[in-house]
């Protein structure tokens, strides 16, 4: 017992040869505690803050989706009369609109000088090649932050967003006459007359997608199609959002665009086409229990609208894919898709002769 040591004599040895140690396994335990803590006071704070003056967050997050949808409305000449008063939104001291009117006019000026025309920007239909240019536009004319507003309210700066502008427009029509250039090529050349096409025609009417053109496109260049006609807001080629999903098939589609789809189904109505609208109407017929005639057209409408009023009073009939599902839609270029191939594979069944040529020379 002489020979052993207390328990208290040897924690001080020990403690006295590992300096130190004891404080750093504190320290060690405390700071993932610490850590947390941290992270948790700011989460706390971040839900409370309030916004800013001048603020672009605080701003956006304290309008109303109309206040948004005002704000961010593109300028024309007749957005804001002479005279008319801007009420400031909520969360700002000074509307960023004020002023709009005098940058339009100087903006509009510059580019005359330049030689460019503004309808060419504001003229529908819009090209997208022409989005950065309109872009651009929009931004000097209506800033939306204060710095912002700054600049475009220094000394000549219309001139120099002019000449920006002008150099986009340029940009722009190279591009597009190049696409031109490239489908006018690939429309004449022996191999895309020489293969026979069904006589199906698809119609788009006002689709939002670029996507979802892009894969019909696709489609339309498989399925070999007579032709696309894109109607109202479609995006077309050479979008480049289209483009990025169609490739080269956008080239290999003959391809038309009209403002009124109404009008294209009076008009294939007239050359003897029948006329079908795919939508889920209480009148649509399932698609799997009618015999596609031939020449058909097929109408494809907006994503979430659907096909116009007018248009589905224009057509022949109605149809719809019969779902077995709880959802009763299909996705427009996956539903476009399915009634394409399933009207091309009952010609293919059929004997008659299809776009022209034999059905031998189709099946190849």
């Amino acid at each position: 017992q002489a020979l052993r040591p207390s328990s208290k004599s040897c924690f001080r040895s020990h403690a006295e040869s590992v300096p130190n140690m004891y404080p750093k396994r504190h320290e060690a335990a405390l700071t993932p505690v610490l850590f947390a803590s941290l992270w948790l006071l700011s989460l706390i704070g971040g839900l409370f803050v309030l916004p800013q003056r001048g603020s672009m967050r605080g701003q956006m997050s304290t309008q109303t989706p109309l206040a948004r949808y005002k704000r961010c409305r593109p300028l024309t000449s007749a957005a804001l009369p002479v005279g008319a008063s801007v009420e400031p939104l909520v969360g700002e001291t000074t509307s960023f609109k004020n002023g709009a009117l005098q940058r339009n006019k100087e903006l509009q000026h510059a580019l005359a000088e330049l030689h460019v025309n503004f309808e060419l920007l504001d003229k529908p239909p819009q090209c997208a090649l022409l989005r950065p240019a309109l872009r651009a536009y929009k931004k000097f004319v209506l800033p939306r932050s204060q710095r912002a507003l700054d600049l475009v309210s220094c000394p000549g700066r219309a001139n120099v967003v002019a000449k920006t502008i002008k150099h986009m427009i340029d940009e722009a029509l190279s591009a597009d006459a190049a696409w031109k250039m490239q489908y006018s090529n690939v429309q004449v050349s022996d191999e895309f007359n020489n293969t026979p096409r069904y006589p199906l025609t698809l119609i788009l009417d006002g689709l939002r997608s670029a996507q979802n053109v892009g894969s019909l496109l696709l489609t339309c260049e498989h399925v070999r199609l007579e032709k696309v006609v894109f109607c109202n807001i479609t995006p077309r080629p050479p979008d480049p959002a289209v483009m990025r999903v169609a490739q080269s098939a956008a080239t290999r589609v003959p391809q038309e665009y009209a403002s009124n789809a109404a009008e294209v189904v009076h008009r294939l109505r007239k050359e003897g086409c029948t006329v079908w609208a795919l939508e889920t109407t209480s009148q649509a017929l399932d698609f799997s229990d009618v015999v596609p005639p031939q020449p058909l057209a097929l109408v494809l409408g907006h994503e979430g609208h659907g096909v116009s009023l007018d248009v589905l009073d224009a057509c022949d009939e109605h149809v719809r894919i019969r779902m077995r599902g709880v959802k009763n839609s299909l996705n427009v270029a996956v539903a476009g898709s399915i009634a394409a191939f399933d009207v091309v594979r009952q010609w293919r069944g059929a004997t008659s002769n299809v776009g022209g040529g034999s059905q031998a020379s189709l099946g190849r």
